[in-house]
């Protein structure tokens, strides 16, 4: 149950923080100056509507009730301006997005007080100092925990961002891109592109970058290195601070033995006019000597200080533990293989989560799922454009939805985009209704009618000389924002945990840390199923990782 005391945080939160400062602080949500509808928010919160929470089961229930109430508000004549409901549900909304009531005074429960010091002293580091930190540790040892109790504590002003939208959801904050959004280029990032892209930007927008003192980014493993330069570059420019990330403190959460940022390997790029072309792997190698965020040149800027957590608590079982870390750190024994094997079977239990290594897999699963539904199947058309400068083969081209997208009521789908204050990229839905021009979607309880998204590819070239790149439209993909979801790929697992898990390598890893990242997602050997043996070779160590 929600009691009195979460309904006294949230109208002290909002009430501390005032109404303008508050609505400065959601603008990312709506796009626009939130202000005034903090005021309305106040006096929802004065005459009564913050009660409607008090019997929610969880968050997500509380929101629910939150709106419901704001809708008989409106209904009623009170308080509402005629469309200001939207603006006021997406100012609650994100105040519950960025709150959660700890159960328990501390953060775990164990016999390893050793362990509990370490965290709590994390904790008190990250409180009680200016530091940067970059805070690491094995799958499951409590890393995302330690962020939403540390933010459920803290006197600081804190925002919690992560590289993915799942990653994001998990931590209770927003994407880098969504909060950097639209100084932050999707592609490869450089100062030039930043300062392109903020000549169109107002200068209200910029106010929340001083509105935050300590900036959390979790799951770093998979930030490149011209990301966190860019990050840097964007609070020293807004900020008006040359200081490392203009003065922010910076705490980095993540585990470099599981999976690595995602670099194009295709020769895209142009260099230098001529019809060379490199790859983003060769272009990040040759400017930064690596991919990783330790190989940007604003990481050692930072001295950022070095923490381990070293307990695991997500599996409970030592044996599975222990051929967890061996796989982790690429010392697996063939002994160690060999207990993981006993877990295989060739058929697949039902109900079950599958996680696969290539989106080839993900398809094939996906497809025998949606042929068990009886409901009518829709399929539904990309819309594709290719611009002039582009003389490749379609097949070539990269997109992350469907060029052709079949889908039935009852189907589970993943969300591929973000929309402000209704998803982020890699929420799990299900599918209410279908026309042939219509979707409905329920996601985080809500139903949603889909409209469809547009994303564009881009071709680059690059001076060697200038050491700048270019960025070319070459096509454009339109189509709806939803994947079938009953298998999706080990790199949209990271950072959950599964009480059964079906793991499909098909015929190899290609990724470090991938075979690590799939198998640590389970809380038990015994919930573990896997499609084939593994063997040694699956187990992918980066070097680069292990210098570090």
């Amino acid at each position: 149950m929600l009691d009195k005391k979460f309904a006294g945080v949230l109208e002290k939160l909002i009430k501390e923080r005032g109404a303008d400062k508050m609505g400065v602080f959601v603008s990312d949500y709506a796009g626009h100056d939130f202000r005034e509808e903090g005021k309305l928010c106040i006096k929802a919160i004065n005459i009564g509507a913050l009660t409607a929470i008090q019997s929610a089961s969880d968050i997500d229930a509380a929101a629910r009730q939150l709106i419901d109430k704001l809708h008989q508000l409106k209904e009623s004549g009170q308080l509402i301006p005629e469309g200001g409901e939207f603006e006021i549900i997406a100012l609650l909304c994100a105040v519950l997005r960025n709150y959660t009531l700890p159960d328990k005074d501390g953060i775990v429960t164990d016999n390893d007080t050793h362990a509990v010091d370490l965290i709590n002293n994390t904790i008190a580091t990250m409180e009680n100092t200016c530091n940067n930190i970059f805070i690491t540790g094995k799958a499951g040892t409590g890393k995302s925990i330690l962020i939403n109790n540390f933010k459920q504590k803290t006197r600081k002003r804190v925002a919690t961002l992560a590289p993915t939208g799942i990653a994001a959801m998990n931590c209770k904050g927003l994407t880098i891109h969504s909060f950097f959004y639209p100084w932050l280029p999707m592609e490869l990032v450089t100062k030039e592109k930043i300062e392109e892209n903020d000549k169109n930007v107002a200068s209200m927008a910029a106010n929340k970058f001083t509105s935050f003192d300590t900036l959390v980014i979790d799951e770093i493993s998979m930030v490149r290195a011209d990301v966190l330069d860019g990050i840097d570059y964007i609070l020293r420019l807004k900020r008006k601070k040359d200081k490392p990330f203009g003065g922010v403190q910076m705490i980095f959460v993540g585990d470099l033995f599981q999976l690595p940022p995602v670099v194009n390997n295709k020769p895209t790029i142009t260099v230098d006019n001529s019809t060379q072309k490199i790859s983003e792997l060769t272009y990040l190698e040759e400017n930064y000597g690596g991919i990783y965020f330790f190989n940007a040149k604003s990481y050692p800027q930072g001295s950022f200080k070095f923490i381990e957590l070293e307990k695991v608590f997500r599996q409970k079982d030592w044996k599975f533990i222990s051929i967890l870390n061996v796989i982790r750190n690429g010392s697996a024994r063939e002994q160690d293989i060999d207990a993981l094997n006993k877990r295989y079977q060739s058929s697949m239990p039902n109900g079950h989560i599958v996680l696969c290594g290539r989106n080839e897999t993900v398809k094939k699963v996906n497809e025998e799922q949606i042929a068990k539904l009886s409901a009518p199947q829709y399929t539904y058309k990309a819309e594709l454009t290719l611009f002039s400068r582009y003389a490749g083969e379609v097949s070539d081209l990269d997109w992350p939805a469907d060029q052709e997208l079949a889908l039935k009521e009852g189907a589970s789908v993943m969300m591929i985009n973000n929309k402000r204050g209704c998803w982020v990229n890699g929420d799990i839905g299900q599918v209410i209704r279908l026309t042939q021009y219509s979707m409905t979607v329920r996601v985080n309880g809500f139903d949603h009618n889909i409209e469809k998204s547009s994303w564009t590819n881009k071709e680059y070239s690059y001076n060697k000389n200038s050491k700048r790149l270019v960025a070319h439209n070459i096509a454009k993909l339109q189509q709806y924002p939803v994947k079938l979801a009953w298998a999706f790929t080990i790199h949209k697992s990271q950072g959950r945990t599964f009480d059964n898990v079906i793991v499909d390598l098909e015929q190899e890893t290609f990724a470090t840390g991938q075979t690590y990242v799939a198998l640590s997602r389970c809380r038990s050997l015994n919930g573990l199923t896997l499609r084939r043996p593994l063997k040694k070779e699956d187990v992918k160590v980066d070097a680069k990782v292990l210098e570090f």
